[in-house]
């Protein structure tokens, strides 16, 4: 604590200016300050910037369906009416809009200018280890290669103390990519799972879903699986009660019907998908209408085999995924032509970008996608906050 009256006004002062730079609630400025005149030695303050960042993933969504709608050889494989073979504005219309009208996407064009996960295995771990680091992990080939070695994007927000961060998924073992260390991230992995779970579920209406959770019976997964419809609900509870920092969810429901070769299912789980991102991207744009700065993201940790059932690295065209990208810092411009192959990779340091956080750039990082970061017109959060809200009026919160 400050030993004069001249600390104590110093100490309040860094308080204060902290508390004006960003609504995150941190006082590293202040505390960084302090601790140089105990120590005698200068100590860098650190800025906190007041910018927050969600990032969904849709587990082994193929490119084909998120641009294109039903795929009509799979539809006839699996029998599927005239009427249920719709475009993607009907299928995953909130996704679609964003991805069209109110943001940017990468992954739906030519075959060259695709972005990919980068492998040699095209699973999930390896893909969220990617997505949650910017770096591939070369020993990392299968599910089972234990907890991320470099740090992620949840570890470097716990460093630089300026918000809150979190992380809800339906898939357990995604908290070996979340962390490389159990006390750093607020997560809820699978049904019973996660580090500093009671964290979260010191919100009421957190814990209550959570709950109702751990009491499902785990389809479509196996295990410790919990259904979307609870990793979601919880999600979107916390985002709307806690206002964190960066909010990763990460639903499972797509790949589990994909391997049991249920396409119908596959799409009812996309629809559902659809509905949430719908939600967050309310919350979104109604942050950025209240002078917030906010972005969404949407993207997947792996694409299909042309036998729609399996992915890896058999499967090379399973590789390939897609992005999309709404809200402040992003270039509402539909469909983005990068030039160049893009890889999950180089989501994090847009990410990092977007939230202030200092770049990272080893050798085997990713880059920027400087390609989404583009100036955006003024008029832009009015008009996505008004359009998406007369699309979220019918969503309604699911009782549990």
């Amino acid at each position: 604590m400050p030993t004069s009256n001249a600390g104590l006004i110093s100490y309040a002062a860094g308080l204060l200016l902290c508390s004006l730079v960003t609504s995150a609630g941190c006082s590293s400025a202040a505390a960084s300050d302090q601790s140089s005149r105990n120590t005698g030695k200068p100590t860098p303050p650190v800025r906190c910037e007041a910018a927050s960042v969600v990032l969904i993933t849709l587990d082994g969504v193929r490119w084909q369906e998120v641009f294109h709608g039903v795929d009509t050889g799979l539809a006839d494989t699996h029998g599927l009416a005239a009427y249920e073979r719709v475009d993607a504005a009907e299928l995953m219309p909130n996704l679609h809009r964003l991805a069209s009208q109110e943001g940017a996407s990468l992954g739906g064009g030519r075959d060259g200018q695709a972005i990919r996960a980068s492998g040699p295995n095209f699973i999930s771990l390896p893909g969220y280890t990617e997505l949650m680091t910017g770096r591939t992990r070369p020993g990392c080939v299968d599910n089972d290669c234990g907890r991320v070695t470099h740090s992620t994007l949840l570890d470097e927000l716990a460093a630089d103390g300026c918000g809150k961060a979190a992380l809800f998924s339906s898939w357990a073992s995604i908290g070996d990519a979340a962390s490389m260390s159990h006390e750093n991230v607020r997560s809820s992995v699978g049904r019973y799972a996660g580090d500093l779970r009671g964290e979260l579920e010191a919100d009421p209406g957190v814990a209550q879903i959570l709950a109702a959770g751990a009491r499902s019976a785990g389809a479509p997964g196996e295990d410790d699986f919990r259904p979307d419809a609870y990793t979601g609900e919880a999600a979107l509870a916390y985002l709307q009660a806690a206002h964190p920092r960066f909010l990763f969810i990460g639903l499972g429901d797509t790949d589990e019907y994909g391997h049991a070769d249920d396409y119908r299912a596959y799409l009812d789980a996309l629809r559902r998908a659809d509905e949430l991102i719908g939600r967050v991207a309310h919350f979104v744009f109604q942050e950025i209408a209240l002078g917030r700065r906010t972005t969404l993201l949407v993207t997947t940790d792996h694409g299909r085999a042309y036998s729609f059932t399996s992915h890896g690295a058999e499967s090379p065209e399973s590789s390939r995924v897609w992005l999309v990208a709404a809200g402040s810092g992003v270039a509402a411009r539909g469909l983005v032509e990068s030039g160049r192959e893009r890889h999950l990779a180089d989501i994090a340091p847009t990410i990092r970008a977007l939230l202030g956080l200092p770049a990272v750039s080893p050798s085997d990082s990713g880059e920027m996608l400087r390609e989404l970061l583009l100036p955006q017109p003024a008029t832009m959060a009015a008009r996505t906050h008004s359009q998406l809200a007369l699309a979220a009026n019918g969503a309604t919160r699911s009782e549990f």
